[in-house]
């Protein structure tokens, strides 16, 4: 019996795994070899329930905006800040302002009013608790009182309604001028200040 000539064993010398000796074709992810971990059921729903569940509990506790900032003057998360006058929130601070220094405008026009050599020191002092009580609730350094809000912005107001009455007859006083300017600036200062500080926590925040 004749056979045939023996072929030569041929010595394998690649190791790799069968996926991996493929190559990969242009744009198409090469097989790791991994296999994927299976997910239970049963604990894929209760992480899903869970997630929905905290969602849920996010959008409840944001307040939403229900009145426009002509009146608020805050965003819903600082609407501790107004009152609710006719289901509306108004801003607590020009609540007590705008109608007292009014009522101070009218008494002044009435005779009922200190004597003027007083003005100078009632126009920077009586503002000056209100202007100090912006700055430090503006910049998170107190906490907010509405308390102390009405009262600072009662003593503001019997000032302001002066100065009101004074601005009405003179329309160039320079010192009623002085005083809006001086403090409104300083308040000005003091909220895009916060604004700045805020908005880099953020970022900072963000970039950890």
């Amino acid at each position: 019996m004749q056979y045939g000539k023996a072929e030569p064993v041929r010595r394998i010398t690649d190791t790799r795994w069968p996926a991996e000796r493929v190559p990969a074709e242009a744009g198409m992810p090469r097989c790791s070899g991994k296999t994927a971990r299976v997910v239970d059921p049963d604990e894929l729903d209760r992480r899903i329930e869970a997630e929905l569940v905290s969602q849920r509990a996010e959008r409840e506790a944001t307040p939403l905006a229900d009145t426009t900032m002509f009146l608020s003057h805050h965003w819903p998360s600082r609407y501790d800040r107004c009152v609710v006058i006719g289901g509306r929130h108004v801003c607590r601070r020009c609540a007590v302002l705008y109608p007292v220094a009014l009522l101070t405008a009218f008494a002044v026009g009435t005779g009922l009013t200190w004597p003027e050599r007083f003005d100078p020191w009632v126009f920077w002092l009586l503002p000056l608790p209100g202007v100090i009580e912006f700055v430090l609730d503006v910049m998170g350094a107190v906490r907010h009182r509405p308390i102390r809000q009405i009262v600072v912005s009662a003593l503001l107001a019997v000032a302001y309604g002066k100065m009101l009455w004074r601005y009405w007859h003179h329309p160039g006083d320079g010192l009623v001028w002085a005083v809006v300017l001086v403090n409104t600036g300083i308040c000005l200062a003091a909220a895009l200040l916060a604004v700045t500080l805020r908005r880099n926590w953020v970022d900072v925040g963000d970039g950890g």
